[in-house]
């Protein structure tokens, strides 16, 4: 894998890629990179991490340039290109500059129908689907998952009108730790208490280990939020199921409700893309402030 040398002039000459206010890095800065070839100067990111690269970051980074094209089936995934070394020492990642917009904002959007923020939700599915047959039938990839799934790490490609997933050099490969911030914030994944070790399994420290289990939970997490507008992880159990309970008040799928029932229970949890149509029709009646003022009245 290439390894680029960065020095703090060529540093100071770099223009920052700047976020929106829907979006934090809190590991990271970003820059737009120029980068030169044989025949021309193409443009790119690098992301330049305050922490330096420990080795499992950059196994997981080496993994994913080496199996590049076994990755390229699934065409939302933006696959790191360089390692960037800042005085001897491997501190970033240069990867495909996209023109996009990030799906975190585009949720947002006051002017954009919903039914185009549902299917854009179906992707996200869609590409889960995508991982779940490369683990089935590429032993490289049977320990493989995103980890840090969340709408941030997501982005819409201006020229396709396609989803990207960026960010994946924390996907877990079987080496480091790093989980969305869907599972560190939940204190109702009590694997001991509620016997859910097998879906959402833990290492000696106590971290969650990503896996397919954990993707797909935080997929859900995606989309209820989406209709919440808030922050579901953070329900207490009682709260999201009676939350649940609403949504079938206002005619949501009721495959998509029973794939969100799975989440706290020891059955595996499924893909709920299939079953979001219809979800654009109530979202407005989802959010937090409509479900607490008429949450009293579930009957």
């Amino acid at each position: 894998m290439e390894r680029i040398n960065l020095t703090n002039y060529r540093l100071n000459h770099l223009a920052k890629y700047k976020l929106s206010r829907n979006v934090v890095s809190t590991e990271a800065r970003i820059y737009f990179y120029p980068q030169k070839t044989k025949w021309e100067t193409e443009m790119k990111v690098l992301k330049l991490f305050y922490r330096d690269l420990d080795e499992d970051r950059i196994r997981n980074i080496e993994f994913l340039n080496d199996n590049k094209e076994d990755l390229s089936s699934i065409p939302a995934l933006v696959i790191p290109e360089s390692i960037v070394s800042y005085y001897g020492v491997d501190k970033g990642i240069v990867m495909p500059f996209i023109d996009n917009t990030n799906l975190a904002d585009i949720l947002k959007f006051r002017n954009m129908e919903e039914s185009v923020k549902i299917n854009y939700l179906k992707e996200v599915g869609e590409t889960l689907n995508e991982l779940s047959l490369l683990r089935k039938y590429n032993s490289k990839f049977k320990n493989f998952a995103l980890s840090d799934l969340h709408e941030a790490n997501i982005i819409v490609d201006s020229e396709s009108n396609n989803i990207k997933i960026i960010d994946i050099d924390s996907a877990y490969t079987g080496n480091g730790i790093s989980t969305s911030k869907y599972l560190t914030v939940n204190e109702n994944l009590d694997i001991y208490g509620y016997n859910l070790s097998n879906k959402y399994p833990v290492n000696e420290n106590d971290s969650f280990i990503p896996n397919e289990q954990t993707d797909l939970y935080c997929y859900h997490m995606m989309i209820l939020n989406h209709l919440y507008g808030g922050n579901v992880a953070r329900l207490s159990q009682d709260e999201f199921y009676y939350y649940l309970e609403y949504l079938y008040k206002l005619g949501a799928n009721e495959d998509f409700l029973d794939s969100c029932l799975r989440l706290y229970i020891n059955q595996e949890n499924i893909n709920p893309k299939d079953f979001l149509d219809g979800l654009d029709k109530i979202a407005g009646r989802a959010h937090k402030n409509v479900y607490n003022a008429n949450k009293g009245r579930i009957k």
